[in-house]
């Protein structure tokens, strides 16, 4: 079961981040690509989420941030 949070919370970030590498560009602007990668931020996130908040308030804590930032 840790192997799941702490990978649910590595996935999430790695693909966060690509996402924020790639939406910073400034060069051309692909709304496809965008959309998808947003899209799968949004999936990752509220994944993380769903698993930090089915955890003890102690591990809630022990969470990166962003896994409770989403909108």
């Amino acid at each position: 079961m840790r192997r799941t949070r702490s990978r649910s919370t590595l996935d999430c970030a790695d693909i966060c981040a690509t996402t924020a590498r790639v939406l910073s560009r400034h060069t051309g602007y692909d709304a496809n690509i965008s959309r998808t990668l947003l899209q799968a931020c949004a999936t990752a996130c509220k994944s993380c989420g769903d698993e930090c908040a089915g955890h003890a308030d102690k591990h809630r804590r022990a969470v990166p941030a962003p896994c409770g930032r989403r909108g």
